[in-house]
C-alpha cells in the first residue's frame, strides 16, 4: 500500500483572478460606478477542479502539482466557501460607511484593520470594531478553506493571501484608503497603487 499526497503550487496569474472574481462578486453592490466593471474575464474566469487524471499527469513526487496548465482552475466554490462569501457580501453593506467615513482600510496583507476612530459615536465604535474582528476572521478562514479546496501546500498560503489582500485593494471605490506594498496609506485615487 502506497500514500501518495499530491499538493497544488498555484499559478499567480489564475490565484489573482479568482481572487478578483470573488472580491468583485462580494462588493459588486457597494461599488461605485466605474469601481466595478471587470476587465474582460479571463479564460480562467469559471472556476472547477481538474480531474484526477489531470492532477496525476502533472505529479512531481518532490514538489507535488503545479496548477498553471489552461485546464486547471482554482476552485473557490465550495459549500463552506459561498457561506463565507454570504457573510462578507452582507458585512460589506455595513462597512461601506466605516471606509467612507476614513475609519477603515484595505492592509497590505489582505486584513481589513482600523485607521481612525475619529468621528465615531461611542455606540458605534463597537459596532466597528465587531464588523472589523468578524471580517477579518472570515477572511482567515477563507484562506484556509481555499487552500483546503484545491489541495494547497502549505508554502501556498502567504501566495494566497497576497492573491486577496491585491484583489481587496483593486475592489476599492475611489477615496477609500488602502495600504500600498511598501506599507504607506494612502486614498485611493490620490496616488498610483
Amino acid at each position: 500500500c502506497v500514500n501518495l499526497n499530491v499538493y497544488v503550487y498555484f499559478d499567480q496569474k489564475k490565484l489573482d483572478d479568482a481572487a478578483d472574481k470573488f472580491v468583485l462578486d462580494v462588493r459588486k453592490e457597494v461599488l461605485k460606478e466605474g469601481e466595478s466593471a471587470p476587465e474582460a474575464p479571463p479564460k480562467s474566469s469559471w472556476l472547477r477542479l481538474p480531474d484526477a487524471g489531470t492532477v496525476l499527469a502533472h505529479l512531481d513526487p518532490v514538489r507535488g502539482a503545479w496548477a498553471d496548465s489552461d485546464d486547471k482552475y482554482i476552485n473557490v466554490d465550495t459549500p463552506a466557501i459561498r457561506k463565507i462569501k454570504d457573510r462578507m457580501a452582507e458585512r460589506v453593506r455595513k462597512l461601506v460607511r466605516f471606509f467612507d467615513g476614513g475609519n477603515i482600510g484595505e492592509s497590505n496583507v489582505a486584513s481589513l484593520d482600523i485607521r481612525s476612530e475619529d468621528g465615531v459615536s461611542v455606540k458605534d465604535k463597537g459596532e466597528l470594531r465587531t464588523l472589523v474582528r468578524d471580517e477579518n476572521k472570515d477572511r482567515d478562514e477563507l484562506f484556509r478553506e481555499v487552500a483546503a479546496a484545491n489541495n494547497a501546500a502549505a508554502s501556498e498560503m502567504e501566495k494566497i493571501r497576497q492573491a486577496w489582500a491585491k484583489a481587496f485593494r483593486k475592489r476599492t471605490n475611489k477615496g477609500w484608503w488602502i495600504q500600498k506594498d511598501n506599507g504607506d496609506w494612502v486614498r485611493k485615487g490620490d496616488e498610483d497603487e
